[in-house]
């Protein structure tokens, strides 16, 4: 019987044990995934810093900054390009918007 008793302690505290270290797991992930919001909310200050800084600095922008300012401006002539060609296409094509909308995804940030 002592032999029983003896496993049956040794269960319990490997049960509590298990119990622990799920809980322990459990908040680890809790915590990881808080971080990672966090960091979101630093990604999005930082975003919201470097659009007030282009904003305020555009077309005279600080030593050092003008490499950045510079890719900006060549990814928006890409963008008119782009657009002006897309213009073009749809007129040539006979393409409305309606048809175009059935197989091309908006581009994020519009409904």
């Amino acid at each position: 019987m002592a032999d029983w008793n003896l496993w049956k302690e040794k269960a319990k505290n490997l049960t509590m044990a298990g119990v622990s270290k799920a809980k322990e797991l459990g908040e680890i992930a809790r915590l990881n995934l808080d971080n990672i919001s966090e960091e979101e909310k630093i990604k999005q200050a930082y975003l919201e810093i470097g659009m007030r800084y282009a904003t305020l600095h555009e077309g005279a922008p600080e030593e050092g900054y003008e490499p950045m300012f510079a890719r900006m401006e060549q990814a928006k002539e890409t963008i008119r390009t782009n657009k002006e060609t897309i213009a073009r296409l749809k007129r040539e094509g006979n393409i409305s918007d309606e048809e175009l909308e059935q197989i091309v995804l908006p581009p994020s940030g519009e409904e």
